[in-house]
């Protein structure tokens, strides 16, 4: 099958770039690697001489020094041959043929229509996944590695038979990549650049040990820290040249495996199971900040893949998507039906197309519609509900407890999410119109205007849609913000179909700030128009007032939630530090430039600890943490080492901080929302 698929012509010229820029960074590198061994010749020469000239316990110890130099970059640059860069399997789980004999059987038919070699280890995930993986080295790049196969089980959960043997089928048609050995060669190269440019800390505490030991070496340090540093400049440009080529060739690699998985079950299934995918993953990470959230309560899942099931029904009934297979049914145009940007540049930094670009390519691909297997994938294993019980013991046995954890039934998980969609959404009758969007500031009039709008008129799904025309306009106008800069290396994009140079984006932008004032006056008119709709509806003057009151009450608080989330963010950009080498000094410098916005944002949480408006979502561990951290004035650093707990706790309080302040403005407006749907009640 695989040597019945042609190849792009963009497949090729990807695959030579990508060749080639391999081929230049290793004559880079060697160019770079023959300087460090020509500097570290020519100081141990110079050592030596000096040494020879005048023998002294002085110039011993300089040409000590001298010599160190070259050594310092040589090794330098050779590190990373002794660095292995193991996948970690910790929360994987191999499964064999005895084990699951359908699925191995399905996994070697596949195997052979593709035309490629078994999978050296078929591995288990719990989440909604699926890849191609293998240990890599430096040496890896000389012997060849047999690869990994992964399924996640939150896959097999959202997916039929034919739509996992699709992604399988995808998988195996990257196994039969030839390129494959150019993306394993680019994985490695990235990983040399890594470790030169970050994985530091004991190279950095060996040559400061070094440095300490004679103050004749300092200077011969500082020279060959500056050398590394122009290394780092030099790589980090390679780094750019190097993965920008081989993107191109990774984004036609996925096209190339759609093209081979499209051949053996058509393209259908794989359609239909890219569609849901994002879906299941948001219904599979839900479940698992529920169970963050029960952490403190002691209480676990005995199976989350039950919960998953129940969770992705949950969100299609409430996003009103229906039901085929017992699986979500989601189409193309449901599935971009919000995104209404009219703005197109190519992502150079994407490894993966879109999946909108990847079902327009499969159904460009001349398949015949093969019969599909629509039972659930979860036939392909055996025992699946002892598998699934498995992979979730695994899951909760990394988690601390403060005590023996409770199980928690399926039927009370039902009722949680049920609870919490209602808690956690506004009402189904708005038809998602206030999903991304709040109301804009009006002035707010005590007397009655007279509306000649219907409600289903001021939320139809056209409105719904100016909303989101409105959105994506506030997107494109920043993307053409920084198209527009010296930093961004764009040439051309599209916009609503036209094509445009870099130099043309200034006068687009002119035109569409004038079109983005010109729909946020719409907008607001709209909103006057809601609220005059709902203010006429009150049947009793206390709800007027109420209405206006809550109008006043939203203001009020999305005019300082900017300045409110400013200090914390503020605070987080300047605590990027701690994950830099600096000197002790500045280390002490920066903490105490962030003094003064403790102090503002102490004085924020307490004003959040006292207001009743937070009293239902600030949690026991919540309050103990922010109680804790407003006890006293906390040190960071000292004795040459961070104080980790404390740093930690600083942390903690920051993003408590930041999710009160948001929840309290999700709070302020469904509150709001709420009383209008009473108000029409």
């Amino acid at each position: 099958m695989n040597k019945e698929i042609e190849l792009s012509q963009e497949f090729k010229s990807n695959a030579r770039k990508a060749v080639i820029s391999i081929i230049i960074f290793i004559i880079v590198y060697a160019l770079i690697f023959l300087f460090a061994i020509g500097l570290t010749i020519a100081c141990g020469y110079g050592a030596l001489g000096l040494v020879m000239l005048r023998p002294s316990l002085i110039t011993l110890a300089l040409g000590l020094g001298l010599g160190s130099l070259g050594l310092l970059v040589l090794f330098f640059l050779i590190k990373f041959m002794f660095k292995s860069n193991k996948t970690d399997k910790s929360n994987l789980t191999e499964i064999t043929r005895k084990q699951h004999p359908k699925l191995f059987e399905l996994i070697e038919k596949l195997v052979n229509e593709v035309d490629t070699s078994f999978p050296k280890k078929v591995y288990l995930a719990p989440d909604v996944t699926a890849a191609v993986f293998y240990d890599s080295s430096f040496w890896s790049m000389f012997f060849p590695v047999k690869k990994n196969l992964l399924i996640g089980l939150g896959l097999v959960n959202a997916t039929t038979e034919s739509e996992l043997k699709a992604i399988i089928a995808h998988e195996m048609g990257h196994f039969s990549q030839k390129t494959m050995k150019v993306g394993s060669y680019v994985h490695n190269l990235n990983q040399i650049i890594f470790n030169l440019l970050y994985d530091n800390d004991s190279y950095d505490a060996s040559v400061r040990k070094f440095g300490e030991t004679s103050g004749y070496f300092v200077i011969f340090v500082m020279i060959a820290i500056q050398i590394i540093k122009g290394i780092q400049w030099l790589l980090k440009q390679l780094y750019n040249f190097l993965n920008k080529n081989y993107l191109g060739l990774s984004k036609e690699m996925e096209f190339h495996a759609d093209s081979i998985a499209a051949q053996i079950t058509g393209y259908i299934p794989l359609k239909t199971s890219l569609l849901r995918l994002e879906l299941a993953e948001v219904a599979f990470n839900n479940v698992l900040s529920f169970y963050d959230g029960k952490i403190v309560e002691s209480i676990r899942s005995n199976n989350i893949y039950l919960e998953h099931h129940y969770l992705m029904s949950l969100i299609a009934e409430h996003d009103k998507v229906p039901l085929k297979n017992d699986l979500p049914d989601i189409t193309l145009e449901e599935y971009t039906k919000y995104n209404k940007s009219k703005l197109n540049v190519e992502n150079q930094w994407a490894s993966h197309p879109s999946i909108e670009q990847r079902i327009e390519r499969l159904e460009t691909v001349n398949t015949l519609n093969k019969e599909e297997n629509n039972n659930p994938a979860s036939n392909l294993f055996h025992n699946i509900n002892q598998l699934q019980e498995s992979i979730t013991q695994k899951i909760f046995g990394a988690i601390t407890y403060s005590q023996q954890p409770t199980v928690n039934t399926l039927d009370k998980f039902k009722e949680n999410m049920l609870k919490d969609f209602s808690e956690e959404s506004f009402s189904e009758r708005y038809n998602k119109f206030y999903d991304n969007k709040n109301p804009i500031l009006f002035d707010i009039r005590e007397d009655e205007n007279e509306i000649n709008f219907t409600f289903d008129e001021l939320f139809s799904i056209e409105k719904v849609n100016k909303n989101y025309e409105l959105l994506a306009l506030k997107t494109d106008i920043e993307t053409l913000k920084f198209i527009n800069t010296k930093e961004s290396e764009i040439k051309t994009f599209d916009y609503d179909g036209i094509k445009y140079k870099k130099k043309e984006a200034e006068q687009l932008l002119t035109n569409l700030d004038l079109e983005l004032k010109e729909k946020i006056a719409q907008e607001k008119q709209h909103d006057i128009n809601i609220f005059n709709f709902f203010h006429n509806n009150c049947k009793l003057e206390i709800d007027k007032l109420m209405l206006r009151n809550k109008y006043r009450d939203f203001f009020e608080y999305d005019k300082k939630f900017d300045k409110k989330t400013e200090i914390s963010n503020e605070i987080i950009d300047k605590l990027q530090f701690v994950s830099e080498n600096m000197p002790y000094d500045k280390i002490k410098s920066n903490f105490a430039s962030i003094e003064p916005l403790e102090k503002i944002l102490k004085e924020q949480i307490k004003e959040i600890l006292k207001n009743p408006h937070y009293e239902y979502v600030i949690t026991l561990e919540i309050k103990n943490d922010l109680e804790n951290y407003l006890s006293k004035k906390w040190s960071y650093f000292g004795n040459q080492a961070y104080f980790d707990e404390n740093l930690q706790l600083l942390f903690r309080a920051v993003s408590q901080y930041q999710y009160l302040v948001s929840r309290g403005y999700f709070l302020i407006k469904k509150q709001l929302l709420d009383f209008q749907i009473a108000i029409i009640n």
